[in-house]
């Protein structure tokens, strides 16, 4: 697998860049059709993933299907300013990614 190779690389080379580590697996996930296993990342706790959930979907008043599997990562730098802005800023976060099957995955923040 490539994303391992460039993982396995990185931490060997940048050991202390734990965002970069972060961005390769979230590279990895993010590309996925279903539901992968994160190669780096925990998975945060059933609680907060369910509160996470159900935050999405009030929010976004949108149907799911019951074929939509959900992936909750934390990750130490803020999505929103790294996605308009493409640049890095530390901070506790928390994504939650969709799959359907079909199409690549949605981030829900």
């Amino acid at each position: 697998n490539v994303y391992e190779r460039l993982l396995f690389f990185v931490r060997r080379q940048y050991p202390e860049d734990i965002i970069l580590q972060e961005l390769i697996d979230l590279d990895f996930c993010l590309y996925q059709k279903e539901r992968p296993r994160p190669l780096l990342l925990q998975e945060i706790e059933a609680s907060h993933k369910k509160a996470l959930i159900e935050n999405f979907q009030a929010e976004t008043a949108e149907q799911t299907s019951a074929k939509v599997r959900y992936l909750a990562l934390p990750i130490g730098f803020d999505w929103q300013v790294f996605e308009q802005e493409q640049r890095v800023v530390p901070a506790a976060n928390q994504l939650l990614l969709l799959y359907d099957g079909v199409e690549s995955c949605k981030i829900y923040v």
